[in-house]
């Protein structure tokens, strides 16, 4: 009996003694969970302020972005804007210009027409008025010799009216010429000029033939 008491009570001091060293290792495991949910609080409370600190920068970012993108939209639609109110501007100027230029090309057009105009009138007008002139001409040119000019120098009966090259082709004292009487007669290349007239090329050169003495009589024999 004794000896079963003695073993009780050596397995309930041994029961005791486990649940003390139990008791132990709970209260050491204990403060290691109280210094591993210390330290996870501290991590995760740093984590929050980073975590915190990171939302706040992106949030400013992102802020950032979208107030750059608002006043990118808004740049982008002022642009349009202008450019909208530039190619309004650039038709209205086009019309205006194009108006200003018809208007121009009309006037000038007018203009044109009565400068030709007032010059065909113009020509008509000095082809008429040489027309006369060289009628006129011609009439006076057929009454020289009786001019005072001629008679002064001449006989108009040694005159002989040619019209081309040269007006007329003068026997000076020819008329002089009788059976009974001699005379020196003189052969003179005349042309009749007004006004600011000259001598054309072909009289000219007759003019340098009569100078040089190349002058010569012909007579022709018909057979």
């Amino acid at each position: 009996m004794l000896s079963k008491l003695k073993l009780f009570f050596l397995s309930v001091y041994s029961y005791i003694s486990y649940l003390w060293s139990a008791k132990d290792k709970i209260q050491q495991l204990e403060r290691q969970h109280q210094s591993l949910l210390s330290e996870y609080r501290s991590t995760l409370n740093s984590h929050n302020i980073e975590t915190e600190r990171l939302r706040k920068e992106n949030l400013a970012e992102v802020t950032k972005a979208w107030q750059f993108k608002e006043d990118l939209t808004s740049s982008v639609n002022n642009l349009k804007a202008k450019l909208l109110q530039l190619e309004q501007e650039k038709s209205k100027l086009q019309k205006e210009a194009d108006s200003i230029v018809e208007k121009k090309i009309t006037a000038l057009s007018l203009e044109m027409e009565r400068w030709k105009q007032e010059e065909l009138d113009k020509a008509l007008k000095e082809g008429n008025l040489r027309s006369r002139s060289i009628l006129r001409g011609k009439n006076a040119e057929q009454y020289v010799p009786f001019s005072e000019s001629f008679l002064a120098e001449f006989c108009p009966s040694d005159a002989k009216f040619i019209g081309a090259p040269i007006d007329y082709l003068i026997f000076k004292n020819a008329s002089k010429v009788t059976d009974k009487e001699e005379a020196e007669v003189e052969l003179v290349f005349c042309d009749v000029k007004t006004g600011k007239s000259q001598l054309n090329k072909v009289q000219r050169a007759i003019k340098a033939a009569v100078e040089a003495g190349r002058v010569r009589w012909k007579t022709l024999e018909l057979k």
